[in-house]
This record gives structure tokens, C-alpha cells and sequence, in this order.
């Protein structure tokens, strides 16, 4: 059946037929009531419009319940706040709307044509619930938008499209995003109130997140993204939800507040973060110099980071074994904050300015210790092949730290060097053999020899390692062994 002239009626109630119904020219279904159609042919709306004159608009005041056959749908769809429902395949053949204001949206498998867009929930804050998305045939030009502020599900793949843009509230896809060898070649997030969540795999070419309140997670084993990669939205990125997760942005990453739990790589391109919440994070761009890591804060466990150069510009406070490898600069120019143990291994300068840890471990060609004393409440081990320096200020322990690790310096043909307000205890300093020669241990002691209250501290502390009564302990034993021999 064929409504050429389009139709304006209560409601539509087509049941258990056959046929295929067509409406070419929109409808108008005002009715409170729902318009059921069950029909097994297909169904029809709207037909492509003539050049310049609006898409055909066909809008179901009481809803839409459409079980049983296909549907191919050219137009707009909408209802003013009742539920619209396609239970059966939908093809869309032209640009076309799916709109329901307040209503909800249910969609099970969704085909797009050649050079046409498809826009579902946008104007709508009604939850929007489909199966898959991808093209009608081996199609290009495909687009699709998910807009409703309220929530979008998608329980299954979304393939093949040339671009996808999700906004407004939340949205979950549950199903893969583009594939290895086909990705997606343009993703649009415009974060709005809630999170925008890719729980299986996902590929695209070039991915941008505009600036608002949303978050954004990747849970898939493997997420793939090829080009540079910006997100200026003030909600966390959340890369990974498990050790044996990867996500790669291959061009390299910005983005503010970040949590890593997996792996976040790029292939020598930088990463640039906010700050980085890590759940035993491995995050790696690579050793040459344009592979670069630049972090503010850095929190939560066990994170591992290699880069050409690390630079970290606030508080480290994470816990476990925090590991720095770089092929060049490491910089710690926010300090440690109650962190847990710090091992860096570096072929240029480690810089560290000072704070507290509870260990400390440096292999690197030079080390600068800058601004406040380093406290650390187990071992400190400084090897620096080409020179150690403590700067004014800077130190390894000062007066009012509890410490029981030892400190060992190991200094190149540079040597070690501190500053004469540069804070040094407990009260043994191990300088290793290599680089140390009378001048560098002379400059040593003429370093202490200017500062009576580290000498004093340094005194006091290896008193609580000693035994005043020493004398007394040993003729005390050899009085007791010889009376035991009967001596």
C-alpha cells in the first residue's frame, strides 16, 4: 500500500499482513495513541526529496512500535515524547533524523547508504537503545550522530562508517568500534554531562574530543588510534581497565586528567597529560628525542614510564615502584610526596627537587638535587657516572627526617659536590671508590666542616646506631667465658 500523497490521521494500526506499506510524501499520526505496525513486508517513510525542498517528515504524536519486517527510512522520524520502536532491520537510504524528545529510541540493526547521514537523539532527552550500526553495502560517506542528553546503548559493532559523532549525556558501546584493518576514519566527542564509554576494542584514524564536562573511557583490549590525538574535556580519560589492556595513540597524546590502567603507548610521538592516575600504568613513547613524556601530577600506584625525556612538573605521590627510564633527561620538578620507591635509570640529568619517598634509587649520567631536602625513610643510592651535586637548599635527609636506610653516593670524573646549606644525614655518607680522590674527598670534608649543625645532627644519629657501653659489654663476656671454663 501506497501513500503517495503522505497522510494525516489518528493513528496507524497495521497488523499481521504481508504487504509493504510506503509512505513517500510523510505522515502525521496526532493520535495519543501508539501506531503499532507488525506487518512482515517493508515499511517506508519518506522518499528522497527534490533538490532544495525539506526531507519528508514523518512524525508519530503517540509513538511508533514497529515489529515484524524491514524498515528503509528516508526522512525524519520524530515523535514529541512518546517511545519510537524498530524492532526489524532499518536501511536508511537517505539523510535522515530519529527524534523523540522525552521518549526513548529502540533500534536493533541499523545500515546507512552511500554519502548519507544519520542522526539519532539529537533534540531528544530520552534513552537511546540499538544494536549495531554499519553501512547498507561496501558504502562510503556514512555518517552517524548520537545526541540525546539522556543515555545511548549500543550492544553491539559499529563498522565501516566514515564518521561518528557522540554527544549530550552518556553512552556506552558495548560491541567493537572499527576494526584492525578498517577503522573508523573520523570520531567526534563532544562530551557532555555523563561518560562516553568504548568497553571492546576500537580503531580510528583521527579521534577529537571538544571541550565539556564528560568523560571518556577505552576498556577494550586493543585501541588503536592513528593520528595525534587532543582532549580538551575537564573529565578524566580512562585508558584501559586491566594489565592486559592496550591502548596506542600513535601520533602521540594530549589530554588533561588521565587514568591508566594497561598500557598507553604512542610509536616516538609525545604524550602530554594533565595528570596521570595510574593503576600499575605502563606508559611508553618510545627513546628518541621527539618521544617525550611531560606529566603535572602523578598518583595512585606503580606507574612505569620510558621516554627519550621525562618531565614531570607536579607532586609524584604514587605508591609502589615508581620507574623512570629514559634515554635522555628525567625532571622532577614538583618533588615526591609521600611516594612510594622511586627508580630512575637515565642516560642524561635526573632532577629532583627534593621531597619525600620511601625509597630512593638514581643510575643516571649527572644528578642535581634542587630546592628542599630529598627525606627518605629507607635506602637512598645516587649513582651518577659523570657527577652527583646537591644545590643550595636541596639535601638528602635533613634534621627533622626519621631515617634508617643508608645513603650511598657514587660520583663519576665529575665528582660529588654540596652546597654549604645542602643537608646531609644520618650520620654515614658512603662515597664510592670511583671518582674519589684526595681533592674530592678534602672538598668533602671542608663542606662539613662549615656546617656544625649537620655535623651535630650527624653525630646525634650515629650515637643511636652505637654502643657507649662497648668496654664494659666485651669484659663483661670474657669474664663470663673464662668463669664458665673455670678460670
Amino acid at each position: 500500500t501506497t501513500f503517495p500523497g503522505g497522510i494525516v490521521a489518528g493513528e496507524i494500526q497495521a497488523i499481521s499482513t504481508a504487504g509493504n506499506l510506503i509512505f513517500t510524501s510523510g505522515a502525521r499520526l496526532s493520535g495519543p495513541g501508539v501506531s503499532t505496525v507488525s506487518t512482515t513486508g517493508t515499511v517506508t517513510f519518506g522518499d528522497a526529496p527534490a533538490a532544495g525542498t525539506a526531507p519528508d517528515e514523518l512524525a508519530f504524536l503517540g509513538g511508533l512500535n514497529r515489529s515484524g519486517g524491514p524498515v528503509i527510512l528516508n526522512g525524519d522520524l520524530r515523535s514529541f515524547g512518546a517511545n519510537l520502536t524498530i524492532s526489524g532491520t532499518l536501511t536508511v537510504s537517505g539523510n535522515s533524523l530519529i527524534i523523540s524528545n522525552a521518549g526513548s529510541i529502540t533500534l536493533s540493526d541499523v545500515l546507512i547508504a552511500t554519502n548519507t547521514s544519520l542522526s539519532v537523539g539529537t533534540e531528544s532527552s530520552g534513552a537511546v537503545v540499538a544494536a549495531t550500526f554499519g553501512p547498507s553495502t561496501v558504502s562510503t560517506g556514512t555518517s552517524l550522530r548520537l545526541g540525546s542528553t539522556g543515555t545511548t546503548t549500543v550492544s553491539g559493532a559499529v563498522t565501516d562508517l566514515a564518521q561518528l559523532q557522540v554527544d549530550g549525556g552518556s553512552a556506552t558501546f558495548s560491541g567493537a568500534v572499527g576494526a584492525s584493518g578498517t577503522p573508523i576514519p573520523n570520531v567526534i566527542l563532544m562530551a557532555g554531562s555523563g561518560t562516553t564509554t568504548f568497553g571492546d576494542n576500537f580503531f580510528a584514524t583521527t579521534v577529537s574530543a571538544a571541550g565539556g564536562p564528560g568523560a571518556v573511557s577505552f576498556n577494550g583490549t586493543t585501541s588503536t588510534v592513528t593520528n595525534a590525538a587532543t582532549f580538551s574535556n575537564s573529565g578524566t580519560l580512562s585508558l584501559g581497565n586491566g594489565a592486559g589492556d592496550t591502548v596506542t595513540f600513535t601520533a602521540g597524546l594530549t589530554a588533561g586528567t588521565t587514568a591508566v590502567n594497561g598500557t598507553l603507548q604512542t610509536t616516538s610521538a609525545p604524550i602530554a597529560l594533565g595528570s596521570l592516575v595510574s593503576t600499575s600504568a605502563i606508559v611508553t613513547t618510545g627513546s628518541n628525542s621527539a618521544s617525550t613524556i611531560n606529566i603535572g601530577t602523578v598518583s595512585g600506584s606503580a606507574p612505569t614510564l620510558t621516554a627519550g625525556t621525562i618531565t614531570l612538573t607536579g607532586s609524584v605521590s604514587a605508591t609502589g615502584t615508581i620507574t623512570l627510564n629514559s634515554a635522555g633527561n628525567v625532571t622532577l620538578s614538583g618533588g615526591l610526596s609521600n611516594a612510594g620507591s622511586l627508580a630512575v635509570t637515565s642516560s642524561g640529568t635526573t632532577t629532583i627537587a627534593g621531597g619525600s619517598a620511601v625509597a630512593v634509587t638514581v643510575n643516571s649520567a649527572n644528578i642535581l638535587l634542587t630546592k628542599t631536602p630529598l627525606s627518605v625513610s629507607g635506602s637512598t643510592s645516587l649513582t651518577g657516572t659523570s657527577a652527583v651535586t646537591l644545590q643550595s637548599g636541596s639535601g638528602i635527609n635533613d634534621s627533622s627526617t626519621s631515617n634508617t636506610g643508608a645513603i650511598t653516593i657514587s660520583a663519576g670524573a665529575g665528582g660529588f659536590s654540596q652546597a654549604a646549606n645542602a643537608a646531609m644525614l644520618p650520620g654515614a655518607v658512603v662515597l664510592a671508590q670511583q671518582g674519589l680522590d684526595a681533592e674530592a674527598f678534602a672538598a668533602r670534608l671542608r663542606v662539613l666542616l662549615t656546617d656544625p649543625a649537620a655535623l651535630s645532627a650527624a653525630a646525634a644519629a650515629a650515637a643511636t646506631a652505637g654502643r657507649p657501653d662497648a668496654a664494659d659489654r666485651i669484659a663483661d663476656f670474657v669474664h663470663s667465658a673464662a668463669l664458665a671454663r673455670g678460670g
